[in-house]
């Protein structure tokens, strides 16, 4: 894939420059993962630092600088380095070279003062020493060129490659550039083609499709060819409030429900259709949800024809690693704040047990997937029944505390304005 060999690239140019992207302790599930292109979410600032590192390294090659640290950096990162390990051997074995050299020379020189007041018995013996010792001086003086010319190479070669790399990590970068990165304002921004296709139905509005209606947005998008979701969009022309909702979760009744007695699988990829009863998918909401901060809007009617409303100031869903765990903010409206009990707690369904309950599967006793606890205060994705009471339908208890039944209730996310 694409985005995979864009991020092996940028982190090897992370190692050879040193810089380190944080992410913040706060979070509780990890955002912008490589499933969701992280590559294409470094911020331009540090695109730009990258490119930048990559002329001084570039600039330092052509000039024949060696690479040195910066002050504090880590030796793992530059001293440990193929280059400077070259470098270091070749310092080395010139030093132990020189010593031997001038311990000869010191050897000779006494050799030779010795040699005037010996006897001329003996001065024949001393030229064949000091030769012997002229000899032993030359050919580590040979050694010394022949391993600082090997090394030199050595040191050219491996300059050479890195620098050819970094030609082409520059390269790839600027193709980087291309596609989208996290830039401040509204989400992520793109001069790719493929992303200016609709990532949700407020992107719609902003377009001038201002009709209620069913869509097709991109919201898994990141430069990558995907298949599109159908969603219903509210545009919000009976709202108070701006349009612009892409509905995530819709019940209501007709003449044949839909079954949302499901499995693990497929409450994350989605089931129904926007023009029945559908849930839009834990995996779509996660892409949804982890782009930029959504307002979640739910909708309820109860079979009196009452309607109510909640809001809640920020809806974000984790990713599959992390159980779709749920994180909602502030809650504000007319239906009371009934979800707020299942703030935090992971996905649930029949066949896979992540509520609080000791004893009890809740999605397996009420026939439905959600963010249960012990077990729930809201049941939007409960069978849907008739008026009455019972615990067992779709219910909001801050609405109706005798688990009265709706007859209508929608889930909605648009981002947040800041």
């Amino acid at each position: 894939m694409a985005a995979c060999a864009r991020a092996a690239t940028v982190s090897i140019f992370l190692f050879l420059t040193k810089v380190t992207l944080v992410t913040p302790a706060t979070t509780p599930a990890p955002r912008l993962t490589e499933n969701d292109c992280a590559v294409h979410t470094l911020p331009i600032e540090v695109l730009q630092q990258l490119m930048n590192s990559a002329e001084v390294i570039l600039k330092n090659f052509d000039s024949g600088m060696a690479v040195q640290p910066e002050a504090g950096s880590s030796d793992a990162a530059v001293d440990g380095s193929a280059t400077h390990i070259l470098l270091r051997r070749m310092d080395s074995e010139q030093t132990e070279l020189r010593r031997k050299v001038l311990h000869l020379e010191a050897e000779l020189s006494r050799m030779k003062e010795g040699q005037e007041s010996s006897s001329t018995t003996c001065h024949h013996h001393q030229q064949e020493i000091n030769s012997s010792v002229v000899n032993q001086v030359q050919q580590l003086q040979e050694e010394t060129r022949q391993v600082t010319d090997q090394l030199s190479a050595q040191v050219q070669q491996l300059q050479e490659e890195v620098k050819n790399q970094l030609f082409g990590l520059s390269q790839q970068v600027n193709q980087t550039l291309q596609v989208p990165v996290a830039t401040s304002g509204r989400g992520l921004e793109t001069q790719s083609d493929l992303d200016t296709r609709p990532r949700d139905c407020y992107d719609l509005l902003r377009s001038g499709r201002n009709e209620s209606g069913i869509y097709t947005i991109y919201p898994q998008t990141c430069g990558i060819p995907g298949e599109g979701v159908a969603v219903w969009c509210d545009m919000g022309e009976k709202e108070v409030n701006e349009g612009g909702w892409t509905v995530v979760l819709l019940r209501r009744p007709l003449s044949t429900q839909v079954n949302f007695s499901r499995g693990w699988d497929d409450y994350r990829i989605g089931f129904g259709s926007p023009d029945t009863e559908y849930w839009i998918g834990n995996d779509v909401l996660h892409a949804l949800t982890n782009r930029t901060t959504q307002v979640l809007r739910v909708d309820m009617t109860d079979w009196d024809g009452e309607s109510r409303y909640q809001e809640y100031s920020s809806f974000h869903v984790a990713d599959g690693d992390h159980q779709y765990s749920l994180r909602l903010g502030t809650g504000s409206g007319t239906a009371g704040d009934a979800l707020k009990r299942h703030d935090n707690m992971l996905f649930s369904t029949p066949d896979r047990d992540n509520d609080t309950h000791d004893s009890v599967n809740c999605a397996d006793s009420y026939d439905s997937g959600f963010w249960f606890y012990i077990c729930k205060h809201a049941s939007p994705t409960n069978p849907f029944m008739s008026k009455q009471k019972n615990k067992a339908g779709i219910t909001w208890n801050t609405f109706h505390s005798d688990r009265s039944t709706l007859q209508s209730i929608t889930f909605k996310v648009k981002p947040a304005v800041l």
